[in-house]
C-alpha cells in the first residue's frame, strides 16, 4: 500500500469497497425507477487507488477516474482501472460527459468556499441531462462542538500515522503525519496538511441547487433510509 493511500485513509475503505460500490448500483437503480433514464458512464472524481470500480464494473457500468494524486493514480492503473492525474476545479480534468459522477468518502470541501463551488460547477457540468452526482459527506452544523482532536494508528507493520484535527471557525486544519518505524525511532516519511470547510446538511443542498441541479436526494450513508439527527454521514443523490 502506498503513502497517499494510508494519509487520505483509503487503506482504511478497502475491506468495504465492495458493500459501498453495491450501496452506490441500489441508489442508481432507485434513481432509475423513478426517472428511466439509465446509468452506464460514470466518473469518480476524485477516485484514489480505483478501490470502487472493479465492483461497480461488475454490475456493467464503465468507470474512469481521476485523482490529484500521481501515487494513487499509479496505484489504480496497476489495478487496470482507467485512471488520470487531474484536478477537481480544473474543468479540462473531466475529458467527457458522464452518466453519473461520484463524490465519495469525504472527498469534497478542500479549497476555499468559491473553489468547492467551482468544483460543484464542474460536476454539474460534466453531468448529461438527467444525469446524477453521488456525494458522501459527514453530517456537521447540528449544534454538536467539534473538539481538537489526536490519534495515533499503526499502518501495515512499517508504519505509524499521526492524526491531528483543529477547529478554527468553518474549518478543520487537518494535519497527518507518516513515519517510519525504526524500533528505536520513528523517521518522517510524509505528511498532508489540508484545511476542510465543514458544510452543514442545508449548505450542501443549497449549493447543489444553486449550480442547477433539480432534485437532490439525501440518505443516510450506507443504509437505504433517510437520514435523522443521529446520522453521521450523509449520501447526497443530486439529479441534473
Amino acid at each position: 500500500m502506498r503513502k497517499d493511500a494510508h494519509l487520505w485513509h483509503i487503506s482504511d475503505r478497502e475491506d468495504k469497497s465492495e458493500w459501498e460500490a453495491l450501496f452506490i448500483h441500489a441508489l442508481l437503480e432507485w434513481v432509475k425507477s423513478r426517472t428511466g433514464k439509465t446509468f452506464r458512464k460514470i466518473l469518480d472524481a476524485p477516485c484514489g487507488n480505483g478501490r470502487l470500480h472493479p465492483f461497480l464494473k461488475r454490475f456493467g457500468y464503465e468507470v474512469k477516474g481521476f485523482d490529484v494524486s500521481e501515487e494513487l493514480v499509479e496505484e489504480a492503473r496497476e489495478r487496470g482501472c482507467d485512471c488520470w492525474v487531474g484536478d477537481l476545479r480544473d474543468p479540462s480534468a473531466y475529458r467527457d460527459v458522464y452518466d453519473v459522477i461520484i463524490n465519495w468518502f469525504t472527498s469534497f470541501g478542500y479549497f476555499s468556499h468559491g473553489e468547492n463551488v467551482k468544483v460543484m460547477e464542474n460536476f454539474y457540468e460534466a453531468l448529461s441531462e438527467g444525469g446524477v452526482l453521488i456525494l458522501d459527506f459527514p453530517v456537521f452544523g447540528r449544534g454538536a462542538p467539534v473538539d481538537y482532536f489526536i490519534g495515533i494508528k499503526r499502518r501495515e507493520d512499517t508504519f505509524i500515522e499521526i492524526m491531528e484535527s483543529v477547529p478554527e471557525g468553518k474549518v478543520n486544519h487537518l494535519h497527518h503525519r507518516l513515519f517510519r518505524d525504526e524500533g528505536t525511532r520513528l523517521t518522517l516519511v510524509e505528511e498532508l496538511r489540508v484545511n476542510l470547510i465543514r458544510y452543514s446538511p442545508d449548505e450542501l443542498l443549497q449549493m447543489m441547487k444553486d449550480v442547477g441541479f433539480k432534485e437532490v436526494y439525501t440518505f443516510e450513508t450506507l443504509k437505504t433510509m433517510p437520514p435523522d439527527e443521529k446520522s453521521k454521514r450523509i449520501t447526497y443523490v443530486a439529479v441534473k
